[in-house]
């Protein structure tokens, strides 16, 4: 009786193993599916002339011959010493307020 019990209880327990790893699989692939999608999406839409000009332009800074390139680098924070009595503190609270906010 025991062997039978035991014959029967291994085979159901790889079953169920089997049955949950093809569910984590099948949802993996379902993940791998769409994101095959999105970025075949993003295949064809960087395949189209002006969206190459434009990545061009934005990310790499390429311009045409004869055209006149600018660039403004980001600033850092101000940095304002005011003396620290009245009137400049309400100023200096002010002013820090503003920048936070």
């Amino acid at each position: 009786m025991v062997i039978a019990v035991s014959v029967l209880i291994s085979p159901t327990r790889r079953l169920m193993a089997q049955s949950r790893d093809m569910a984590v699989a099948e949802q993996q692939l379902v993940e791998v599916k769409s994101e095959n999608r999105r970025l075949s999406e993003r295949v064809s839409a960087l395949s189209s002339d002006s969206l190459i000009e434009m990545e061009a332009r934005e990310r790499f800074g390429r311009v045409y011959p004869g055209d006149e390139s600018y660039s403004v680098p980001e600033s850092g924070p101000i940095e304002l010493h005011l003396p620290e009595v009245w009137p400049f503190t309400r100023v200096d609270e002010a002013l820090r307020e503003a920048a936070t906010g």
